[in-house]
């Protein structure tokens, strides 16, 4: 997921010789049937990548009987074995959530983030139960691989998604409430603002949006089928 290699540091006008860890980056490719999706992803957790990729794209977990990955020259090829699996959307539950487990949700994240400590490359997602405690986590290069990789983590396990939070480290846009409605989570948290457009899409899909997650505070922007209570 990262490597160390020699750098030099310029501070103050001197320069100065260390080792760094620097992220990486693949390219990657998921495909099932005709379906095909590349993006550059962190080289770990591929089949949960896929999974929950997948699932948001209406495919259900239980008609891929297997995943396959295969290295190539340059590039990571993910294949979904099976046909058919498309899905009924499950509506996501009412919960009700504590603002004390928002902020415990906060600062969960904020110090189990090592990856981009050592790099400040990665973004993390994490999934957590109504009462904030965190079920899954996943760590890439880009913030919506991220979350396919925590929800497929959750997925593969055999876990709902439909009465789960969904943390992120980076900005919540109209893609990441997208994905979420897909996927039927009640809540986005982010320790970034959203935007918005995303604001919008989130009131009409009934999604709660929570921002600025850091510090002991945080900004409630939508109401929805996560109803926060002091």
């Amino acid at each position: 997921m990262k490597e160390r290699i020699p750098i030099v540091r310029w501070e103050g006008g001197i320069p100065e010789h260390r080792i760094d860890d620097v992220a990486q980056e693949r390219k990657v490719t998921i495909t099932r049937g005709t379906y095909t999706f590349t993006t550059y992803a962190t080289p770990c957790a591929y089949e949960d990548l896929a999974t929950g990729h997948l699932h948001a794209e209406g495919i259900e977990r239980s008609c891929i009987p297997a995943i396959t990955v295969t290295h190539h020259q340059g590039y990571d090829q993910i294949d979904a074995h099976g046909t058919g699996g498309t899905w009924e959307h499950i509506a996501p539950q009412h919960l009700t959530v504590a603002a004390s487990a928002i902020v415990r949700m906060a600062a969960f994240a904020a110090s189990a983030s090592p990856l981009f400590e050592d790099t400040g490359a990665f973004h993390y997602a994490f999934m957590f139960d109504g009462e904030g405690t965190c079920v899954a986590e996943a760590p890439d290069i880009g913030r919506f691989n991220a979350i396919d990789k925590a929800a497929g983590s959750c997925i593969r396990k055999g876990m709902a998604l439909n009465d789960k939070v969904l943390f992120t480290t980076g900005r919540i846009s109209v893609r990441t409430i997208g994905k979420a409605q897909a996927l039927g989570i009640p809540a986005i948290v982010s320790k970034a603002p959203p935007f918005l457009e995303a604001i919008a899409l989130a009131r009409q899909a009934g999604i709660t949006v929570i921002g600025f997650a850091r510090k002991g505070r945080f900004t409630l922007y939508t109401e929805g089928a996560a109803e926060v209570e002091g």
